[in-house]
């Protein structure tokens, strides 16, 4: 009997052991599927990732967490604890600059020269860090919530406005111009001087955003809010709002938007632009989208849910010029050759009924009507609004009152000698009144028309963005049909792997216009004949 129990726990362990074995590759899975990389072994699990930055012509790269700084000098085969002279730092950015490495945290800033890590006085609540680059000259920036900085020669210069920034959502350093995000706005400078200029990121459909609009005013936000600027990019930078993603090259007032059809841009967080490609992360999903196909769209290439939110993307080059990209989530670090990036690799062998039918939508302007609906845009709504203010004018005013009393008769009567005390019966009364009330100068001016007026604006930019949306989805959802009926001529349909990518990706647009129509696209799908 004791023997057996002995071969019991002894099974038990096997089997305890075996679970975790699995469950531990099954957490790799996805590295290995398409060609990424579980690349953060060394690296304490139990704290988060909050950046990866590395240095051009290398193998090496650093790796900030919640908890210190960590270094690989072998492209991430393995990682070291790097000791600052406070290991427990919070991480929040690092910067390369004149052949040094800096680095923000909530601490402060620290410096690695030839002589080893120092920290440096003067700054602590550091939100970030920017330079140049590695192999160039020129000032560290670091920020706070609400100050920006130069450090140079060993001291901090504060540059911006008098007072201190509102917020500071993000900022930047690129050819010796400073960016700085704050509240939606983006403001440039020389890093040289004071001299601050403004540059539009536009919103919605492209319309710029204008200055005197008040932002409490009925709740609105009239600026996009400025997630990420990221200066990689060959020429300009890179700008990541709620709104879509934007490019913005120097001299220019304002900065073109790229065409996200297809990405969920209210969700990006974090925007890379390679000079060909453009990378988009929101927190669980990365996009790549070909500069050089503008008719692509959109594709996944990175998708993770087991090891927390992405937390940013890093592009590398070692010496031989091979370019690889990083993706840092919490608790993670995978990376995968960007020669690989043409999109997830799935089973493509799909049903052509899947996709409603190749031909079988409605109208597009049946499908904006279904958005408009959907999303309670139409403009016969405010027209409804200022009928009703209209009435408000004509309509009195009405109020109503009611009291009601309660009264005792008590009389006395008194001589020399005696008085006596007589009581009548109690009296009760009931009053009420209704008032009604006019104010004539409403039926000149209501001042609810100007609310409707804000609210109308407010509206007629969702209603454009809705449709300008929707539009290109249904558009691009047409070609692609069309290109796979030309396949299906030309008997390509036979080898079903040159039309599979057409297939997901139209899969993908459906997907994309029900979310916009509240599923009625599929619906009309199913029950009307090709257009």
């Amino acid at each position: 009997m004791k023997m057996e129990t002995i071969g019991y726990y002894r099974w038990m362990v096997c089997f305890v052991v075996t679970v975790i074995f699995c469950a531990a590759s099954a957490c790799r899975v996805f590295a290995a599927n398409g060609g990424w990389k579980d690349v953060s072994s060394g690296i304490d699990k139990t704290v988060s990732i909050t950046c990866v930055r590395g240095i051009p012509g290398t193998d090496t790269l650093y790796a900030g967490t919640s908890d210190g700084l960590y270094r690989t000098r072998d492209q991430g085969k393995t990682w070291v604890r790097v000791d600052l002279p406070d290991e427990r730092a919070y991480v929040t950015r690092i910067a390369f600059s004149s052949g040094k490495i800096f680095v923000s945290s909530r601490n402060g800033l620290y410096e690695k020269n030839i002589d080893g890590w120092k920290w440096i006085p003067g700054k602590r609540g550091l939100a970030g860090a920017a330079a140049e680059g590695y192999d160039k000259p020129g000032p560290v920036m670091a920020w706070t919530n609400n100050e920006v900085f130069l450090f140079e020669n060993d001291t901090y210069r504060r540059v911006g406005p008098q007072t201190s920034w509102d917020v500071i959502d993000d900022a930047a350093i690129k050819d010796g111009y400073v960016y700085v995000a704050s509240r939606g706005k983006l403001y440039y400078s020389s890093n040289t001087d004071d001299t601050w200029g403004r540059q539009f990121i536009a919103a919605g459909s492209g319309n710029e955003i204008i200055d005197d609009v008040s932002e409490d005013e009925e709740g609105a936000v009239p600026y996009p809010i400025i997630r990420r600027i990221d200066p990689t990019a060959p020429e300009g930078v890179t700008v990541t709002t709620g709104e879509g993603i934007f490019l913005l090259h120097e001299g220019e007032f304002s900065a073109p938007r790229i065409d996200t059809a297809g990405l969920p841009a209210q969700e990006v967080i974090f925007a890379l632009n390679t000079g060909e490609k453009i990378f988009a992360a929101t927190g669980r999903k990365v996009f790549v989208h070909d500069l050089a196909e503008p008719a692509g769209g959109w594709k996944t290439v990175f998708e993770k849910y087991a090891m927390g939110n992405i937390m940013c993307l890093e592009l590398t080059r070692d010496a031989a010029e091979n370019a690889r990209l990083w993706v840092a989530t919490e608790n993670g670090v995978y990376a995968k050759d960007i020669r690989d990036m043409s999109g997830a690799v799935e089973d493509l062998r799909l049903n052509r009924n899947d996709m409603g039918g190749i031909g079988n939508y409605p109208t597009i302007l049946e499908v904006q009507r279904m958005a408009i609906e959907y999303a309670e845009v139409s403009p016969e709504k405010i027209k409804r609004w200022r009928t009703g203010a209209k009435w408000k004018a004509v309509m009195p005013r009405v109020s109503l009152s009611f009291s009601e009393s309660n009264d005792e008769n008590i009389e006395l009567y008194k001589s020399a000698t005696k008085y006596y005390v007589a009581r009548g019966p109690n009296e009760t009364g009931n009053d009420w009144s209704i008032g009604l009330t006019w104010d004539l100068a409403d039926v000149v001016w209501n001042p609810s028309q100007t609310s409707i007026d804000v609210r109308s604006k407010l509206m007629v930019q969702l209603r454009g963005d809705i449709l300008e949306e929707v539009t290109r989805l249904y558009f691009e959802r047409k070609r692609l049909l069309a290109g796979i009926g030309v396949d299906m001529a030309q008997g390509e349909d036979r080898s079903p792997e040159k039309t599979n990518e057409k297939l997901i990706r139209v899969n993908e647009l459906t997907a994309y216009i029900d979310a916009f129509t509240g599923g009625r696209f599929s619906t009309a799908m199913g029950r009307k004949g090709p257009s």
